[in-house]
Parts: structure tokens; sequence; C-alpha cells
């Protein structure tokens, strides 16, 4: 959906550039807006298309003449980021205002949830390194409880890690239907498909690491093979690529380089 609200952004500047104030189509009525300053502390916060109203009201009120432009949008998933250019000339002052704003916006089912408004574009930069690299860490954990259902055979543990669409590309066992296995069914005929080949099997992991909307897991897999008893100790890597939180796509490899190169790294 990072697409379509790259697309509510871009309508939202387009309208206020021709002049159209009317927010309510765009926001979520309980929307959260702040603003920044340049040190990063919160000059104005608001609740509610009112609220936010009253808030933007004050502040175009401070220059004549003010128009913005959004002169980069980048698609950050949930979020969508803006720089925009901001012009006008202060009505106390006289004093021509010349800059450029970062504006942060959250959005959930094509509505906007929250803005914020950073007067400082670098506050803005660190403020999001600060949130990805909380949500690596979430999604780390995530991939870590996906990997404990794996060696459980637990299904329903390992379903709620992921989306309804979810698509697993496994290093063992043969994938059905272009070499993936999909949804609950897929995940079900992949762990009988293991429990068919190996007397024994597990995972474990040497290192997890969150990579934004990805998670990069390196460590061997254990196991024993049915009926021909034969161990095995091998290098496994897999990368998890998330969505809201949840895995959608799983790729296991048995070369930790390969897993790395999958998400750009270099082992």
């Amino acid at each position: 959906m990072s697409q379509e609200n790259v697309e509510v952004i871009k309508a939202l500047f387009e309208g206020w550039q021709r002049g159209d104030r009317d927010v309510t189509r765009t926001f979520d009525p309980e929307v959260e807006f702040a603003r920044y300053g340049g040190e990063v502390a919160v000059t104005r916060r608001a609740r509610g298309i009112e609220e936010m109203t009253v808030a933007l009201v004050e502040w175009i009120g401070e220059w004549s003449e003010l128009r913005f432009e959004a002169e980069r949008v980048v698609d950050l998933g949930d979020r969508v980021l803006v720089l925009a250019r901001h012009r006008g000339v202060g009505r106390r002052s006289g004093l021509p205002l010349d800059h450029l704003e970062a504006d942060v916006f959250t959005l959930r089912d094509g509505k906007i949830v929250r803005w914020e408004a950073h007067w400082d574009p670098a506050e803005a930069q660190r403020a999001l390194d600060l949130e990805e690299e909380a949500v690596s860490q979430q999604n780390a954990a995530v991939a870590e409880r996906a990997m404990d259902a794996f060696n459980r055979r637990d299904i329903d543990a390992f379903i709620q890690a992921t989306t309804a669409d979810f698509e697993w590309f496994p290093a063992l066992g043969m994938a059905v239907e272009g070499g993936s296995f999909r949804g609950r069914e897929g995940v079900e005929t992949y762990f009988e498909t293991l429990d068919a080949t190996w007397e024994e099997v597990r995972v474990v992991a040497d290192e997890v690491r969150g990579l934004g909307e990805s998670v990069i897991w390196l460590g061997r897999i254990e196991g024993r093979g049915r009926g021909s008893g034969v161990p095995v100790d091998a290098p496994m890597g897999a990368v998890f690529d998330f969505r809201g939180g949840k895995v959608w796509r799983a790729r296991s490899y048995l070369d930790h380089a390969a897993a790395a190169k999958a998400v750009g790294l270099e082992e």
C-alpha cells in the first residue's frame, strides 16, 4: 500500500498549492499533529482535525504570501517523508522566508493518522533513524519467535508471525507452485514434507539482525535423515521481509553468503 500512500500525500500538497485547505478528506478524525523546532522541541501539538486546523491557521497567519511545494517525496511504507520548500514573507518582520522543512506522515487505510512537521530536516532524519532501529529490533524478535515455532512445528505460533499472503522459499524440502509455499496451507504442507524426510531437524541461530523491514538470520541446521540416519550439520541463512510488523516473505539458504547478498550485505 506504500505507493498509494505516496499518491495520497502528493495529492494533498497539490491541493494546498491550489489553495484547497479542506483537510477532512485526507486526515483521520483523530489525527495527531506535532510541530518540532530546530532543536527537536515540540513547539505545537494537536489531536483531531479541529485542533490541527487551529494550529495550522496560527502558523500560516505568521506569514503573508505563504507557499509550499513538495520537492521530494520518499516512500517509507506506512510513512511518507516529504521535503517541502516554504516560501513567504514574515507578517511582522517583513523578512523573506525560503526554507526546506521535513514532514513525516504516517498513514493507515489511506488516511493520515500522524503528521510530524520538522523545521530542521536533519532532526527529522535522526528521528526516522531512531524509529527504524526500534522497528528493526521488533522485527528481529518476531523472526526469532517464528524460528522457535519452526523448531517446535507449532503451526499456530508460526502463522501468528506472518501475513495472510505469506510466502516461504525454503532451503530444505520440495517447494510447490513455482518454488514456494503460500499461506497457512503451504506452511502445513512444508512441515509435513519435513517430517516425512527428516527423523529430526532444527535450526540454531548464531546471529539475528534487523535491517528495517527485513531481518537476516544466520546460523546452522542440524538434523538426521529419516531412513538413512545420516546426520546433517550445515550452515543456514534466512531473510525475513516484513510488512506491518509481520513476515510476508521468508527466503532460506544453505549458505550465509547467499543470505547476506540477498539483503545487500557482505558476510
